[in-house]
């Protein structure tokens, strides 16, 4: 077949196919098409609105109902228990603070909130010793008070409703309670205002340069048994049943002196609202020591009156050691001796009981102590004056300073400042006093 004969039957065939496409009726299927849509949609309506919408709705109500019903079970179970644990545990609480309250002020034994020192810091000279008791207990109670009733009302649906008078009755008495121990702080407050002390300084006739004092520490089998330092008043008896009333609120520090003879100095400190009631609150305070040969023997506790109240009361023992005096204090007087160094110049440190010291300007050199043990350098040359005479220099170098000591000039420098000294002058020079020259010659 020629290729003139093939398109011409090819443009023949097209001509048959669009001459078929006109003659189809486009609107009669169209119409055909929505009829059918609108009959489908027609049956789908009528389905629906036979669907019984109220059994769904019942159903739903039902569930949610259900469910409400067993939170709002719970939440009563639950608030019945609040109020079970409000009712009991304030209850519990006002019989707790009660007995807690009237055997801190009437007797001497100490509870796990309330102590009998607690209630008797109370100043009680007035008489009114209850009054602060009675105001803890006002204040304290009154919200427990409230806390009982919110209880009571979560457990019963027609409780009577509080009072206004009620109300306003208790409200009115908690807020007098709270000023009132305002007051008596204040008052308690001003009464450590003031210190003072009573001093009293003793020879040792015994112990003089060269000698040897042993210092222990003495206890009572009844009280103070244990070797501590325990500031405040314990209240208990003594063997024939007597009240006393006792601190171990005891300080001792060591210090060198130029004095041949040693001497103890005890001071006892209180304080109080004014200078005359701590004077008097000191010198109530009863301290006994005993020096027997060479053996001085502390008491580790000290007694005041029975009436008396806890007002920093402190007794503090320096003890005064010629140089070349030999120090054996014994382990019982550790806790006693603890003391900040530079602030108390005490040179009997911790760690040196039960050793042999020897007492030096300012210092004490362990005599039976291993080499190892000292950490300070001591370096001593001869010097030959003009006049072909032997002199000892010597020349200290520790932790606490330096000392440098010849014939005519002691020398020593600390944290507290620089001190010299020969026969006639004497140089101190600190951050208190500045420079203080001293001319003893001219004193003379």
């Amino acid at each position: 077949m020629s290729p003139l004969q093939t398109s011409k039957k090819i443009r023949d065939g097209f001509d048959s196919v669009s001459e078929n496409v006109k003659n189809i009726d486009f609107q009669k299927h169209a119409d055909k098409f929505k009829e059918g849509f609108d009959q489908a949609s027609d049956n789908i309506s009528e389905t629906v609105k036979k669907i019984d919408t109220n059994k769904i709705k019942s159903n739903s109500k039902s569930f949610f109902g259900s469910l409400g019903g067993v939170v709002s079970s719970l939440f009563k179970v639950f608030s019945k228990f609040i109020g079970i644990v409000l009712v009991i545990s304030c209850v519990a609480g006002i019989i707790a603070l009660t007995v807690g309250l009237i055997i801190g002020t009437f007797f001497d034994t100490d509870l796990s909130f309330f102590t009998s020192e607690f209630v008797r810091t109370y100043d009680r000279t007035d008489g009114l010793f209850w009054l602060l008791p009675v105001l803890i207990f006002i204040v304290s109670v009154i919200p427990i008070i409230l806390f009982i009733y919110l209880g009571l009302k979560i457990l019963v649906k027609n409780l009577k409703p509080m009072g206004s008078a009620a109300k306003y009755s208790l409200i009115g008495l908690w807020v007098l309670a709270v000023i009132g121990i305002a007051i008596v702080g204040t008052k308690q407050g001003l009464s450590y205002k003031e210190q003072a002390s009573d001093i009293k300084t003793q020879q040792l006739t015994n112990i003089k340069t060269n000698d040897t004092l042993v210092v222990s520490m003495d206890y009572n089998d009844t009280f103070a048994e244990r070797f501590i330092r325990d500031y405040g008043l314990q209240h208990t008896n003594d063997d024939n049943g007597n009240d006393v009333v006792f601190s171990q609120g005891i300080r001792l520090i060591v210090k060198s002196t130029k004095d041949s003879v040693a001497k103890l100095r005890v001071e006892k400190s209180a304080r109080g609202s004014n200078i005359n009631k701590a004077k008097n609150r000191a010198k109530n305070i009863s301290y006994n020591y005993t020096l027997v040969d060479n053996n001085l023997i502390l008491d580790n506790y000290f007694t005041v009156t029975n009436n008396e109240i806890s007002r920093d009361q402190e007794v503090e023992l320096t003890l005064y050691l010629p140089e070349g005096t030999v120090l054996y204090a014994e382990e019982s007087t550790y806790n006693y001796h603890r003391n900040n160094r530079h602030y108390y110049n005490d040179i009997l440190d911790n760690g040196m009981e039960e050793h042999f010291l020897l007492v030096k300007r300012a210092k004490l050199e362990c005599l039976d102590c291993d080499t190892e043990e000292t950490d300070e350098t001591e370096i001593n040359s001869n010097n030959q004056s003009n006049t072909n005479n032997q002199n000892q220099s010597t020349l200290v170098v520790n932790n606490d300073g330096i000392v440098a000591k010849t014939e005519n000039l002691d020398i020593i420098v600390n944290d507290e400042g620089a001190k010299a000294s020969t026969k006639n002058v004497k140089v101190t020079i600190n951050e208190e006093d500045g420079i203080n020259i001293t001319n003893h010659k001219n004193n003379k």
